[in-house]
């Protein structure tokens, strides 16, 4: 039989699966690892928009902050988010230089907080 593999973010030989009917693996699926992760595409950005896309299991102030390697704030924002969804924020890249930036999303609830770290590239 066939295999399917989807070898997008953090993915890789552990994505392979048999091809067939669709099935909820729960914590096994290679999804479910992702749950926590922050993204960025396309990056290398190359167009006119950004993506970030995060998700976390608990309603949340999220807070996006865009650093230039001299730790200078080039962006902010402040966004809300839902537990268990999706969220995505779109950014415009208006006029800022290629290079390496750095993403910090903070995530604040009632009783959890995270913070992660992505960089990304721009190139003009």
């Amino acid at each position: 039989p066939g295999t399917s593999e989807w070898l997008g973010p953090f993915g890789g030989p552990a994505r392979a699966g048999a091809v067939g009917a669709l099935s909820d693996l729960g914590p096994a699926a290679p999804a479910a690892a992702d749950a926590d992760r922050f993204f960025a595409y396309p990056n290398p950005a190359v167009g006119d928009l950004v993506t970030f896309r995060f998700q976390a299991d608990y309603d949340a102030q999220a807070r996006l902050v865009i650093y230039n390697l001299e730790g200078e704030e080039v962006a902010v924002a402040g966004l809300s988010h839902t537990g268990g969804e999706i969220s995505e924020y779109r950014w415009p890249l208006g006029d800022l230089a290629s290079g390496v930036y750095l993403c910090r999303l903070t995530l604040s609830g009632d009783e959890q907080s995270a913070s992660r770290l992505l960089r990304l590239a721009v190139e003009r």
